[in-house]
């Protein structure tokens, strides 16, 4: 019996520890019977050499009891009577060990494959589904076995399938990749659903691609929301071009960076363009008005109806009336003032137009008021010397009476009746 270096490394024993023992003593005790029997059909039969394991898994067992995978062959060399057996073998612990981490591996990847949470999809040379991820089939709405075996492009509207077929699958299947492609794709229920898909690529020796990892994303409701962004900014855009009111924003140096028509043709300008060749300093009428605003927009960082002499293109005044946001950065600092302006010059004209009618009307009601008073003062006089006449006319006509019927007339009497007759006419002279 031959036990060589390399049987001692893998079963543990010594040569001579098992040189003349049974061959058994290396086998698991549930091998040994049925390895006796082949062995001695092998030795009887005219092969003179065979795999061992074909029939099943063979397993050997150290001298530490520890039971260890393997490979082995048989032959037989016939030396006239003598049949000589010889069995090579080899420990595949190693390869066993890589293999199930392997399949385990495969396992994982299935798993993870099937259950992340994105759509996956792999595709062969031809364009087939081979493996699909639950998202896929929960966001398409289809079972497995209703998608595998079917050509990607099945899934996708007419015009996505078009570009597909005539411009994407050719260059994948050349370079091995491709990157965020825009597709639409067909849901189970005729909805339609916006993707972006990205691939990589298995490749053979040739460089041949077999197999492709597809990851798609989802991007319908982003669609929506940036068709919507999209029709809400050409609608303000709209709104800007054909306001009246001159909308504009302008950076801390004061250049204009953004004006609507109805802002230049305020300032007099023919244009925008011609417009935002100025800075804001240009169209001030006191530059002192631009760093008023500017201080206050820094405390407050806004301004609400801010009323502002400014100067057209043609120098003409006129008033503005508008209002006013300074915009910062996340750390603080301007970025730039935006606004809302108005030309307002007709309504102070008609203020200023109406604040001189105010006066005049106020000098008029002043002066009549003046007037009345000098009319009731004559009413009230007129109405005291009427009563005050009447009993003096009495009074005088009695004097006159007294002085026709004095019996002795004297110089004291004729006086007395003189006097009250001069204090008569003065009163009626009032």
């Amino acid at each position: 019996m031959l036990f060589n270096k390399g049987a001692e490394v893998i079963f543990g024993y010594r040569a001579e520890e098992i040189i003349g023992k049974s061959l058994n003593i290396l086998l698991p005790k549930q091998f040994r019977a049925g390895h006796t029997a082949l062995v001695r059909e092998f030795a009887q039969s005219l092969t003179v050499a065979r795999y061992m394991g074909e029939r099943q898994e063979i397993e050997g067992v150290r001298k530490s009891g520890e039971t260890f995978p393997a490979e082995a062959s048989i032959s037989r060399l016939n030396l006239g009577t003598q049949n000589i057996l010889t069995v090579m073998l080899r420990d595949i612990t190693g390869r066993k060990q890589a293999q199930e981490a392997l399949a385990a591996s495969e396992r994982k990847y299935r798993g993870l494959y099937k259950d992340t949470p994105v759509m996956l999809h792999s595709i062969d040379r031809q364009g087939k589904l081979l493996s699909v991820s639950n998202q896929w089939l929960k966001t398409l709405g289809f079972e497995r076995d209703e998608v595998l075996g079917k050509k990607s492009t099945d899934f996708l509207t007419e015009e996505s399938r078009e570009y597909a077929q005539t411009v994407v699958l050719p260059e994948f299947f050349k370079v091995g990749y491709c990157i965020d492609v825009p597709f639409q794709m067909v849901k189970k229920d005729g909805a339609v659903i916006d993707v972006l898909l990205s691939a990589t690529s298995e490749k053979n020796e040739e460089g041949e691609v077999v197999r492709s990892l597809a990851v798609i994303t989802d991007i319908t409701e982003g669609k929506r929301i940036e068709n919507a962004l999209r029709e809400s900014e050409q609608q303000l855009r709209e709104f800007n071009e054909k306001a009246v009111l001159g909308i504009f924003r302008l950076n801390p140096a004061g250049e204009i960076l953004y004006a609507n028509p109805a802002l230049a043709k305020i300032f007099g300008y023919e244009s925008v363009e011609e417009l935002l060749k100025h800075k804001a300093r240009d169209l001030f009428d006191n530059p002192d008005d631009r760093q008023a605003m500017m201080a206050n927009l820094e405390e407050t960082g806004h301004a609400d109806g801010l009323e502002v002499c400014m100067r057209r293109k043609d120098g003409k005044q006129f008033w503005m009336q508008g209002h006013y946001r300074l915009a910062r950065d996340p750390a603080g600092i301007p970025m730039w003032v935006e606004g809302i302006i108005y030309d307002i010059t007709e309504r102070k004209h008609s203020e200023k137009k109406l604040l001189e009618a105010y006066n005049r009307l106020r000098e008029t009601q002043d002066q009549l008021i003046q007037t009345e008073k000098t009319a009731a003062i004559g009413r009230l006089a007129f109405g005291i010397a009427h009563e005050i006449r009447n009993p003096l006319a009495i009074i005088l006509k009695g004097v006159e009476s007294l002085k026709n019927n004095l019996q002795k007339k004297d110089n004291l009497s004729e006086g007395s009746i003189q006097r009250i007759k001069h204090c008569v006419d003065r009163i009626n002279n009032i």
